[in-house]
């Protein structure tokens, strides 16, 4: 599907388009941005209209970097919304400029915007998503953990204990394993003891 595009250039961001999308548009919409985006940083568009805001995680899409919208991300119309994106690589935080897309009024729809960001809402679901697909001993000697913006299981550089694809391994003090970006774990309010992270990188 073709979206209009939002381009990157040295921290700069300008749009393709005045409008991106309209007032409940779901599923059908996307912030897409492309440009030399540089790498190592994880991608999230502030967004603002009054008082409320939205952080949207974006993730690869095509030739740039993405996110579908939903109608409660378009919950408001006949206005323009005010973006930034923010770009974060550990404990380095960066922004771009403000850009300001109008967002069209609709006839119909009745969603409201998030309560909680979005960002937050997706952690979960990964974090979901992770817990459903613990780590598995893999073939070659390594830990398979699940990527969950593929969906499949890929080889890590994390050895298993017996240096083969095959054994059981347990801990009296380890009862679950969790699989996090660096930024996740130290989001975390608390390190369960019994929990064994593996951060991927």
């Amino acid at each position: 599907m073709n979206y209009p595009e939002i381009t990157f250039y040295n921290w700069t961001l300008s749009a393709s388009c005045d409008v991106i999308a309209r007032q409940y548009d779901n599923n059908s919409r996307a912030l897409y941005v492309v440009g030399e985006l540089p790498e190592g940083y994880e991608w999230d568009m502030l967004v603002s209209v009054g008082d409320n805001l939205n952080i949207i995680r974006l993730s690869p899409m095509d030739e740039g970097i993405g996110a579908v919208l939903t109608d409660d991300q378009l919950a408001f119309g006949n206005v323009a919304y005010t973006m930034q994106l923010r770009g974060t690589q550990g404990d380095v935080v960066r922004h771009t400029n403000k850009i300001y897309p109008y967002i069209p009024d609709s006839l119909s729809g009745d969603a409201q915007w998030p309560t909680i960001p979005s960002e937050f809402s997706d952690y979960e679901k990964r974090l979901e998503e992770l817990n459903d697909h613990p780590p598995m001993p893999g073939d070659n000697g390594f830990w398979l953990i699940w990527n969950t913006d593929t969906h499949e299981y890929e080889e890590s550089d994390v050895p298993l204990p017996s240096g083969t694809g095959s054994g059981n391994v347990s801990s009296k003090e380890i009862n679950v394993i969790k699989v996090l970006d660096l930024a996740e774990y130290e989001e975390l309010p608390e390190k369960d003891a019994r929990t064994l992270y593996l951060i991927r990188g």
